[in-house]
């Protein structure tokens, strides 16, 4: 396997290398030289985690993976199959909705991922009988593909997933609202994705029961049983496969001489797309349909995340995200796979997306190392999103995206952004800025002479890079508001300026904390409980934990604490002991990255430039503890209706009695009892004050704009107009919530994650540590020790 980082300069998309000619025309040979003989080529696309191409396209912000598939070759011979990603609507499918409870199981746990995958590989049986029969197997059959993967997906059949009732459509008010308070299901799901276990929350005691269960032999017997049942139902389905088609397609005209597969993925598609690969066997009859011979000849995924059921976001001392569908052994690239080509993020700093890289053996796999975080890398981001990128061609992503298309099509991979069918604008969402192609190219000869020690492969080259960048988060520390890209942040969106500046104020406390624990000796649990009090989660853990899996170990440590001694409190010792690792590995990390955080000698201008201009920060918008935009604007429009409503009740209660000439309540309290007569005047006490409004001229205007903007977008949908907002545009749009708060914390701990550390990476599903080298002190203290046993062993006694 060779490793490299990205290439300074690339042709224009328009233009066809050597390579990208020579394999077309070995293909346009193969699938046209003969008359009588052609080629089915298969493409399936994995998209990422809250990656949605149907959703994003408009915005341009769909992914990687979703604009290669819209310039692969679509007729009678190539098919395109795309997956969307888990934690959005992929309903007809695999059943799931993409809202609610199913919308945050999906983006915390990697829940409905089987599913996917189980999905696409009935697709390589329903085109292969397409090919013979101009239909799918599963429609000849009278089944439906989404029965199909419910028979043979874990996840698809936990059952507090059931969103019941009527299913609001994603995006709506129901959804926001579903959002707003998934409750504790989440969290059992993401154990139940772990383990395939779905945990009965019997009693309080999360981390007890928990760990129990994943601790459980059952964990191993669930996973063999579900794989077992996928490969009865795919060895059945391709029983009738090949009872139906029987020789037609070998001996039919044309006859089908090959099938073709290649597969991207990027983000948990990438990890589905790993997974896939290794189940691809039990679809097939030792790499035979009908007797055609298939052929995995690509796989091209972006900065693979598995993340599956407990992330190490939870506590990266018990907890890798290897669970369910994700397992560590799942993750290896089959040897039939004839070339992989795995892009990776240099800069990605949260602890919930942790690198699983491909593993170091056998020719033909290759992995690139990009400048960027892990959408960087990937795509998803919006023109103008934190400020970066002006427009699309402007995004950083866009450099990965075009030199995955040429590794693409130098593998023989039929995409073309010049082929038939494909729009003008699937074209142009490959194209690249001359600005972000010269500060791209500035960038990587800047950095051409950063050490790293090779023996430590891509590991060794990412950490390189993240040095340059925590030089760089530095020298920002007290100037960021003052950068074009925080000032275009505010123009354009204001929430993702709050989210640079509170993140930029985070890493200062978080530098301070870590300066304290190295004049303390170390890190301890008792720092932060003093520090953070009884304030922090303690009030409802379980709901807040729901939100990711990155809040699980301040569940134990914090949550369920009273904030007083520890111990007397009656928390285990043990879980005393897991949160305390967790804060040692952060200053284990801490300690590695301290000479590039304290490094004084000035970053080469390029190297700012792209960091300042085009590279996104993707922990300052990550909010795991906190809310979705669309949710946090929504929880304070409901506090100010509900405020107005208690106003307009007053006030009309006021109105009521001065209108009806009854000054209060003495008049009423007269006629109850005559007695009372001599008490009061024989006139009624005059009226209270009229009541006033407790909101702001702020707050009302704020309502008003976001009452005339959801009746606007409700007019719009009733007209079938295809601009028609959804409810979380409406919450979402800063001329609609500007006067609202913004939302600054909710991020992962810093205390366990944060900036100052390296990005956790996983090899053949085992962490991976650089081998360590001895200190001259270690070395020391060694050869005293040495001297020591050696003077004990040669003395007589005596």
């Amino acid at each position: 396997m060779s490793v490299r980082f990205a290439s300074a300069e690339r042709p224009d998309v328009s233009v066809v290398t050597s390579e990208e000619q020579d394999a077309i025309l070995r293909r346009l040979h193969e699938d046209d030289g003969m008359s009588c003989c052609k080629t089915l080529h298969i493409g399936i696309f994995f998209d990422g985690t809250r990656n949605n191409a149907e959703r994003d396209r408009s915005g341009h912000k769909h992914s990687n993976v979703a604009r290669l598939r819209d310039t692969f070759q679509q007729d009678e011979y190539h098919k395109a199959i795309y997956v969307a990603g888990v934690g959005t609507p992929f309903t007809e499918e695999v059943g799931d909705y993409g809202v609610g409870l199913q919308a945050a199981a999906g983006a915390a746990a990697g829940w409905a991922g089987e599913g996917r995958i189980n999905w696409a590989l009935l697709q390589i049986h329903n085109v292969v009988h397409e090919c013979a029969f101009k239909i799918g197997l599963s429609a000849a059959l009278g089944v439906k593909d989404k029965s199909l993967v419910k028979s043979m997906s874990v996840d698809m059949n936990f059952k507090g997933i059931d969103s019941g009732g009527v299913i609001p459509k994603p995006g709506s008010l129901g959804d926001i609202k579903a959002r707003s308070s998934p409750g504790a299901g989440a969290l059992k799901l993401m154990a139940a994705e772990q383990n395939g276990i779905e945990l009965t929350w019997e009693h309080d005691s999360i981390w007890a029961q928990l760990k129990s269960e994943v601790d459980s032999s059952k964990w191993a017997a669930a996973m063999q049983a579900w794989d077992a049942m996928r490969r009865k139902v795919l060895n059945e389905r391709l029983a009738r496969l090949k009872e139906r088609v029987g020789d037609k397609l070998v001996k039919g005209k044309p006859a089908l001489r090959n099938i073709r597969l290649y597969v991207f993925g990027f983000s948990r598609g990438s990890a589905e797309a790993r997974t896939f690969s290794n189940w691809l066997p039990d679809a097939l009859d030792n790499f035979n349909l009908c007797g055609v011979p298939v052929s995995y000849e690509f796989l091209g995924i972006f900065d693979t995340v598995a993340s599956v059921g407990i992330a190490q976001g939870a506590a990266p001392t018990l907890f890798d995200g290897h669970g369910g569908w994700g397992r560590g052994q799942l993750m290896a690239v089959p040897a039939y796979v004839r070339r992989c080509v795995h892009m990776v993020a240099a800069h990605e700093p949260r602890g919930s997306f942790p690198l699983d890289l491909i593993d170091r053996s056998g020719g033909g796999r290759e992995e690139i190392v990009y400048p960027g975080v892990h959408s960087d890398v990937g795509g998803g981001y919006a023109p103008g999103e934190q400020g970066r990128g002006r427009d699309d061609s402007d995004k950083l992503s866009q450099i990965p995206l075009l030199d995955m298309y040429r590794e693409a099509r130098k593998a023989g991979v039929p995409l073309d952004i010049k082929g038939v069918g494909v729009s003008a604008e699937a074209a142009n969402a490959f194209k690249i800025s001359p600005g972000l192609k010269q500060a791209f190219a500035a960038y990587v000869n800047a950095t051409a002479g950063c050490y790293h020690d090779p023996s430590h492969g891509t590991p060794g080259l990412m950490r390189a890079h993240y040095g340059y960048y925590l030089r760089w988060r530095r020298m920002r520390l007290k100037n960021m508001r003052a950068q074009p890209g925080f000032k275009a942040a505010q123009a354009g969106y204001p929430q993702d300026a709050t989210d640079l500046d509170s993140a930029n104020q985070e890493l200062q406390i978080e530098w301070e904390d870590l300066l304290q624990h190295e004049r303390d000796g170390g890190p301890s649990l008792g720092y932060y409980i003093g520090k953070y009090g009884e304030n922090w989660l303690r009030e409802n853990p379980k709901g807040a934990a729901v939100a990711s899996v990155a809040l699980l170990p301040f569940i134990m440590i914090l949550g369920s604490v009273p904030m007083a001694v520890p111990a007397a409190a009656g928390v285990s010792k043990r879980a005393m002991q897991v949160a305390q690792a967790q804060l040692q590995d952060k200053w284990e990390q801490w300690k590695q990255v301290r000479d590039d955080w304290n490094a004084t000698q000035p970053l080469a201008e390029p190297i700012s430039t792209l960091y300042d201009n085009y590279m996104h920060d993707s922990r300052a918008w990550f909010k795991p503890m906190g809310d979705d935009d669309d949710v946090w604007n929504y929880k304070q429009i409901q506090a100010l209706k509900a405020k107005q409503a208690g106003y307009t009740r007053e006030h009309a209660a006021w109105k009521t009695q001065v209108d009806s000439g009854l000054p209060g309540a003495w008049p009423r309290l007269r006629t109850m009892n005559p007695n009372t007569l001599a008490l009061g005047p024989s006139v009624g006490m005059p009226p209270g004050p009229e009541p006033q409004s407790p909101l702001t001229a702020q707050e009302s205007d704020v309502l008003k704009r976001y009452d005339a903007a959801m009746q606007a977008a409700q007019k719009a949908r009733a007209e079938n107009s295809y601009a028609a907002p959804s409810d979380s545009a409406v919450l979402t749009d800063p001329k609609v919530t500007s006067g609202l708060q913004q939302q600054t914390g909710g991020r992962e701990p810093y205390c366990i994650w944060g900036y100052l550390r390296w990005r956790t990476v996983y090899v053949d599903g085992k962490r991976w540590e650089p081998p360590h080298v001895e200190t001259p002190q270690e070395q020391w203290e060694g050869d005293l020790k040495l001297n020591e046993f050696r003077a004990a062993k040669f003395t007589w006694p005596g």
